[in-house]
């Protein structure tokens, strides 16, 4: 009976247990910012019809202490109020729709009862050449005994495109972050092999070998294991998605679609299959580097 001799060195399509289960929660993680991130950019359009002419306001009914008005009624009463202002050109109240309670939430606009009824959307458009003061209005509105919020659709001082912008910024950046980790995990992954084997690649120097082997050998599949492993964590989370209840049995347009998500999350995979095995193999360059010179 013949023995094959032990390999002088790892072989390089080992990855260590560790590394593929990071792989998989990065993957999961990717996948949850991919799906928020698909169902804003599905959002978004209809956030913007709800967000027309110079301001939006949002108002609130109340049936508490004594106060009996339905968002409705506030609504009507709200429109008279703004028509009164003299930047004020036209107002319009809104039909209702299903984003109006999250634009309202967002916003801030106090809500009492949900028994008055969901937030309505009046649209301010000021008279040519004049702009009025939001801030007036509504304090006006409240001192009405309305419970109402404003938008001046500013990228940075409307509320809701600020908080869509800081919402877009976050889930880049969480990307990125994903990316970064994942590049630091194929660093580390292969520092930890290379000083497993530091004295076989000593050895392997004065026996006159090349480096170009061990560079291999340390930097193994640390790429292939990361970006596959954050593609069987992210797949995993879309197919939950995907196979859940429409909705979940929230209002239209509020779930977060699949393949959107699955192609950022590919993406994402693809990107951090590349950091890892471009952190792997500098890494391992430059532990062999100092063996072989």
């Amino acid at each position: 009976m013949s023995r094959r001799p032990p390999p002088l060195l790892p072989s390089r399509g080992a990855s260590p247990a560790w590394l593929v289960a990071s792989g998989v929660l990065l993957g999961f993680i990717s996948a949850v910012v991919a799906l928020g991130l698909a169902l804003g950019l599905r959002l978004a359009p209809a956030v913007g019809q709800r967000l027309a002419g110079s301001a939006t306001v949002v108002v609130s009914g109340r049936m508490d202490s004594g106060a009996l008005e339905s968002s409705d009624a506030a609504a009507a009463r709200a429109r008279e109020v703004i028509a009164g202002a003299g930047a004020v050109g036209a107002v319009r109240v809104l039909d209702p729709a299903p984003l109006d309670s999250l634009l309202a939430d967002i916003l801030g606009a106090p809500r009492f009862s949900g028994a008055a009824g969901p937030p309505r959307l009046l649209m301010v458009t000021w008279r040519p050449g004049g702009h009025g003061d939001l801030r007036a209005m509504v304090e006006g509105l409240r001192r009405e005994g309305l419970a109402a919020a404003a938008d001046d659709h500013g990228l940075w001082s409307g509320g809701i495109e600020r908080t869509g912008v800081i919402a877009l910024a976050d889930a880049a950046l969480g990307l990125f972050a994903i990316v970064a980790i994942a590049a630091a995990l194929g660093a580390l992954a292969a520092g930890r092999r290379a000083e497993l084997v530091w004295e076989r690649l000593g050895l392997l120097a004065r026996l006159g070998g090349s480096p170009g082997p061990p560079v291999a050998a340390i930097a193994g599949a640390a790429g292939l294991c990361m970006g596959l492993a954050l593609a069987a964590g992210a797949a995993f989370v879309v197919a939950l998605d995907w196979a859940s209840p429409p909705n979940l049995g929230l209002p239209p347009g509020f779930a977060a679609p699949p393949l959107p998500a699955l192609a950022m999350a590919s993406v994402v995979a693809l990107a951090a299959g590349l950091a890892a095995a471009g952190a792997a193999a500098r890494t391992a360059r430059r532990g062999v580097r100092g063996v072989f010179e």
